[in-house]
């Protein structure tokens, strides 16, 4: 099994340390090696803040996967979130 989550160190209200957003099984024999893909939406990036209103904070998060939560076993990756909204055209 293989665990999908997004982990943001900055944002206007307290954040899990890592937000689970999916996972998959894929049936490997011993060595084997596979290929797992994941599809995050912008749904995905909106949590609620202090007034529980759903919210989308521009900046930074990591998108990290792992055979599960023990940060020894975790792999991430950088992301940018930024609101298109706001940007000049």
């Amino acid at each position: 099994t293989l665990f999908l989550f997004l982990r943001r160190r900055f944002a206007s209200v307290g954040r899990p340390d890592l937000e689970l957003k999916g996972f998959t099984k894929l049936a490997l024999a011993a060595g084997e090696k596979g290929v797992a893909r994941f599809a995050l939406a912008s749904d995905d990036f909106i949590f609620p803040d202090a007034t529980l209103t759903p919210v989308f904070e521009p900046g930074d998060v990591e998108v990290v996967v792992g055979t599960s939560a023990r940060e020894a076993t975790l792999a991430a990756a950088p992301l940018t979130l930024v609101d298109a909204r706001s940007r000049k055209r």
